[in-house]
């Protein structure tokens, strides 16, 4: 397979994994079952008084809005865990790093690394949009009154 080939399928096994992820967090309680390992295993003091266990994506994203005006979490982590763009964006530009360090480890390919910016450059531009429009996910962020 030529190197061409082999980013096109890594391009779209990294669309699909975007699309997983997003689809994932936005329509099911993954978030609050993170939180909850976060409070029980990593001890993390500012969710020691918050009862996880049967809060729902939505009362999850309030509790978050909660901890921010605490101080407990800065405003703009909050916001990325509420709005699919920011999340598609964060995830697609950590996934086609992964893409490119398994490029090199895995499939042995040794390309300059102008190859490398490109590649990544060109999942940017194009997975975030991609992710939006094929999960339809709306935002999940509570809308101020």
């Amino acid at each position: 397979m030529s190197i061409f080939g082999i980013y096109i399928v890594a391009w779209l096994v990294g669309l699909l994994a975007c699309c997983s992820c997003l689809h994932i967090w936005f329509t099911t309680t993954i978030g609050v079952e993170i939180a909850i390992l976060f409070r029980d295993v990593f001890k993390v003091v500012w969710l020691k008084d918050v009862k996880l266990e049967n809060m729902s994506r939505q009362e999850f994203m309030v509790c978050l809005i909660g901890c921010e005006v605490r101080g407990n979490l800065s405003r703009r982590f909050v916001h990325i865990l509420g709005c699919p763009g920011c999340l598609s964006i964060h995830v697609s530009f950590w996934l086609a790093c992964l893409d490119v360090i398994i490029l090199r480890r895995y499939v042995g390919y040794e390309p300059a690394a102008q190859d490398h910016v490109i590649y990544v450059l060109v999942c940017l531009l194009t997975w975030p949009w991609l992710v939006c429009r094929l999960t339809k996910t709306p935002s999940k962020t509570p809308s101020k009154p």
